[in-house]
C-alpha cells in the first residue's frame, strides 16, 4: 500500500476492523430523552474516527459512549466520539445503517491498547500490500 491510496482528507490511515461494538447516546442534562444502546460490527477504523454498522439510526453530531471488544482482550475498549453521518444500508434495509464517527476521548487506561492495536493494523496492511485494509 503506498502514500498515495491515503491522499484523502483523513489524518489517518483507516483500517478494515470486524469488531463488535456497542454504542450508548448518553442522557444529556435538561433532555427528557432515555438513553439508547445499539449494537452492530465495525467496518474500520483509524486513530481518530470509526465507521460500524448497525440497527440504529443517528443525528450527526449525536455524542457517542462507545464499547470496542477487540478480539484477544479481556474487556471492551471504552472510547468517545461524536457521529459525523449516518445513513441507510440500502433501499431494502429499513433498519441497518452505516455510521462514521470522529473519536475524541480513548479512556486513558485503554488509549495503549487502542493505539496498539490500531499501529499494528496498519503496519500489517502496509508491510503486506494487502487490498483488505
Amino acid at each position: 500500500m503506498d502514500a498515495e491510496r491515503y491522499s484523502d482528507k483523513r489524518r489517518y490511515m483507516r483500517v478494515i476492523a470486524q469488531m463488535e461494538v456497542e454504542c450508548k447516546v448518553p442522557v444529556l442534562e435538561g433532555d427528557n430523552t432515555p438513553a439508547r444502546t445499539v449494537s452492530g460490527f465495525t467496518k474500520n477504523l483509524s486513530l481518530n474516527g470509526i465507521c460500524f454498522d448497525a440497527t440504529g439510526e443517528f443525528e450527526s453530531g449525536t455524542p457517542l459512549k462507545i464499547k470496542l471488544y477487540v478480539p484477544d482482550m479481556p474487556v471492551p475498549l471504552a472510547l468517545e466520539g461524536e457521529v459525523i453521518r449516518c445513513e441507510r444500508m440500502g433501499e431494502q434495509e429499513k433498519t441497518k445503517f452505516r455510521t462514521a464517527a470522529h473519536l475524541f476521548t480513548v479512556d486513558r487506561s485503554d488509549e495503549g491498547l487502542f493505539m496498539g492495536y490500531v499501529f499494528n493494523r496498519m503496519v500489517h496492511c502496509l508491510s503486506t500490500s494487502s487490498r483488505g485494509c
